[in-house]
């Protein structure tokens, strides 16, 4: 008749000291049971949560990356187009000016033109999010891909990181001299 057991055990030992200290004396209390007993990844519970979970936590910290990369590159995108539109139209803001429409009204245009194209980015960014969100999900913990709060939250900080990119080249174009507009080709 073959006997069979678990090829190993594992020991949990509740205690206030750690576990650098209290691993000498595990391995005499299984030495004084048997001195063949192999006694090895003595480990405190953090460490066993840490290594538990170390591909979720690396998973993540990827996510974050390129979900910060993703954002960094939306604002470029977005404060190179809202910065070439504004060098094109550099003699029309100068009329403008030379007309008599104040600077607010310039750079609350070219805000407006700005915070459009941030809503649109913002519109399919978050279709393309309730598409993919069977891969999403495997990745996330404790949350929906559809969260709404979640993205309302990331949807309010690409608007706003859109409305700092649109800012500069904006209040650049509210500051131009009519004269240099108006002589510039």
């Amino acid at each position: 008749v073959m006997q069979g057991g678990p090829a190993s055990l594992v020991l949990t030992v509740k205690t206030n000291r750690p576990t650098s200290a209290l691993s000498g004396d595990l391995r005499a209390a299984v030495n004084t049971l048997d001195a063949n007993l192999p006694l090895y990844e003595v480990l405190s519970m953090n460490q066993r949560v840490a290594l538990a979970s170390a591909d979720s936590r690396f998973n993540m910290l990827l996510l974050g990356l390129f979900a910060g990369l993703a954002l960094f590159l939306a604002a470029v995108g977005l404060y190179g187009t809202v910065s070439y539109h504004v060098s094109q139209s550099t003699k029309e803001i100068g009329v403008r000016i030379a007309l008599g429409a104040a600077e607010t009204r310039v750079l609350h245009r070219l805000l407006r033109q700005g915070f459009t194209l941030a809503a649109f980015g913002v519109v399919a960014g978050t279709a393309s999010a309730l598409v993919a969100n069977r891969v999403l999900d495997g990745l996330l913990y404790e949350i929906s891909p559809t969260d709404p709060r979640t993205l309302f939250v990331v949807s309010i900080l690409l608007v706003l990181v859109g409305g700092v990119a649109t800012y500069v080249p904006a209040r650049r174009a509210a500051k131009v001299d009519p004269m240099v507009a108006l002589r510039s080709e």
